[in-house]
C-alpha cells in the first residue's frame, strides 16, 4: 500500500513539475489531481509526455499499462503486458 502512495505521489509530482512552466498561450497541459488503478495495484513507473500519462503497475503476477488523458484523466487505453 506504502508503494502505491509513493508511485502516485511521484505521478503527480511530476505532472505538477511539468506544468509550473506554461506554453506560449498560457494554458496549462495537464490538470489531473488522481490517477486511478484497482484496488492493490502496485505502481511500478509513470511518465507524462505529450498530454498523456503513461503509468506501468502489477497487481499479483499480472502487469498492465494504463494511459491516461493529462487534462481529464480518464483512460485512454490499457494494456495487458503478456508473456510470448
Amino acid at each position: 500500500m506504502g508503494l502505491l502512495v509513493l508511485g502516485l505521489m511521484v505521478v503527480v509530482g511530476a505532472v505538477v513539475y511539468r506544468t509550473s512552466g506554461s506554453d506560449s498561450k498560457g494554458s496549462v497541459p495537464y490538470q489531473i489531481g488522481a490517477l486511478k488503478i484497482p484496488s492493490g495495484g502496485e505502481v511500478i513507473s509513470a511518465v507524462a509526455a505529450d498530454n498523456l500519462v503513461t503509468l506501468t503497475y502489477r497487481i499479483g503476477s499480472t502487469v498492465s499499462i494504463r494511459v491516461f488523458d493529462g487534462k481529464t484523466g480518464d483512460v485512454v487505453r490499457e494494456i495487458p503486458v503478456v508473456a510470448e
